[in-house]
């Protein structure tokens, strides 16, 4: 029996409910649009991306394995929540592409979570590190992605993508869906959705700052991210970052910064 999250705002306060659900209600969400329709998509992607070494060259976990080593620990801590119904269902894998001009991360459907170097080195701490993976470790669980590509594309087209063994249909449709994975148009109750839950997650892990995505949005600010899709959606970062810094109070939960060196992570980059 997994546990089932409910997001009410009211009169201005956020309210975070926990109920005992099973997994199949997260299923029942997307209608005819199955998990396993989600992690077939998300395979297609993650292929799609692979093969294009142009636009994406991932670095090898071979070559940069104390990298992969402190990004997987984290995701793996994350795992541990008892907040995530996807946590043995999903691959949760997850790939750093090599452009330092981008300051950017994005996941696929079924747990496939992607980082640019641009953003590690942008990174201060180790807590805005895990702010960056619970958010998107969030979407990822509450399937907003799928459910934004559902929208663009259609539950029957993406039905027909994620079974088409011959892959007859791809051709005509990977390279839009892909370039449209950092460009979806999410909505301020979806944001707050996801970053109450990835806030959550951080209040459960030990020695990392539950104010972590909080401190990201800091970085993201300063560094004048406003015209990447990560950021430029409604309401606007300082109004984000407030919005968490009032939720994390209401937690208390650890606010105390990580002891672990994040530069080490940044020095081991190419």
């Amino acid at each position: 029996m997994k546990k089932q999250i409910h997001f009410l705002k009211i009169t201005g306060f956020i309210l975070f409910v926990v109920t005992s659900a099973t997994s199949c209600s997260s299923e029942d969400t997307l209608n005819d649009f199955t998990i396993q329709n989600e992690i077939n998509l998300g395979k297609i992607l993650r292929d799609d991306i692979s093969e294009d070494t142009t636009l994406y060259p991932i670095l090898r976990e071979s070559a940069y394995p104390l990298v992969y080593s402190r990004l997987n620990a984290i995701k793996d801590s994350i795992l541990l929540s008892e907040l995530l119904t996807f946590d043995s269902r999903f691959d949760w894998q997850l790939r750093i592409i090599q452009n330092d001009n981008i300051i950017q991360a994005f996941s696929l459907p079924g747990g496939y979570l992607y980082i640019y170097t641009g953003m590690l080195k942008a990174l201060e701490s180790e807590d805005q590190l895990a702010g960056l993976l619970a958010y998107e470790m969030a979407q990822t669980e509450l399937r907003v992605i799928t459910t934004k590509l559902i929208e663009k594309y259609s539950q029957t087209l993406l039905i027909q993508l994620a079974n088409d063994s011959e892959q007859a249909i791809q051709t005509e449709v990977l390279n839009s869906i892909s370039a449209d994975l950092t460009e979806l148009g999410i909505s301020d109750a979806e944001i707050n959705q996801t970053e109450l839950l990835a806030t959550n997650y951080l209040a459960q892990i030990d020695n990392i700052s539950c104010e972590g995505l909080a401190s990201l949005f800091e970085v993201l600010i300063q560094n004048n991210t406003s015209e990447i899709a990560w950021t430029k959606a409604n309401p606007d970062l300082n109004t984000r970052k407030t919005r968490i810094e009032n939720y994390t109070q209401s937690l208390n939960c650890n606010t105390s910064a990580s002891s672990n060196d994040y530069s080490e992570i940044k020095n081991a980059l190419p």
